[in-house]
């Protein structure tokens, strides 16, 4: 058991250093996960609007045909990224929660001196730092497939 109340408050402020870095990853990893479906919306609109002129047509045109197909393959590819960052995303929120309930756990251990909350503190700390790893693993997951749906838009075009 720390020895002073300025060592409690460092061995509960601890995890707060943890908090701090998964919210940078958490901003980073909202940000394209947001951009990802700001995406497949506009893919859909352009999806919605060749259909239009597909069906307006008298005579069906093989122009649009090929934009069309690759439009459904980078939504398909998109979807598979969303996926991803939506579990990257889950993740991070969970090891914020967990840190503070580390941080908490720390707190009412020192103030009851529990052998067993230092048990579960401790678990729940390495917990977290699991799920950190699990979400920067989704989010590495999603690097590598962006670079896939980029170059399903660069063959549409070629």
């Amino acid at each position: 058991m720390p020895a002073s109340t300025v060592d409690a408050v460092q061995a509960m402020l601890t995890p707060a250093v943890a908090i701090s870095a998964v919210g940078l990853l958490l901003l980073t990893v909202s940000n394209r996960y947001s951009a990802t479906i700001n995406r497949v919306r506009l893919l859909n609109d352009e999806r919605r609007r060749l259909r239009v002129a597909q069906a307006q047509q008298a005579v069906p045109s093989t122009a649009e045909q090929p934009r069309l197909e690759s439009v459904l393959r980078q939504t398909r590819a998109l979807l598979e990224r969303m996926r991803c960052l939506r579990n990257a995303v889950l993740c991070l929120h969970l090891a914020v929660g967990m840190f503070v309930l580390t941080s908490v756990g720390i707190g009412v251990q020192l103030a009851t001196d529990s052998a067993l909350l230092r048990i579960a503190a401790t678990t729940t700390f390495l917990g977290g730092m699991l799920v950190v790893l699990l979400g920067v693993t989704f989010a590495a997951i999603d690097l590598r497939r962006s670079y896939r749906v980029v170059e399903l838009d660069a063959q549409s075009d070629g």
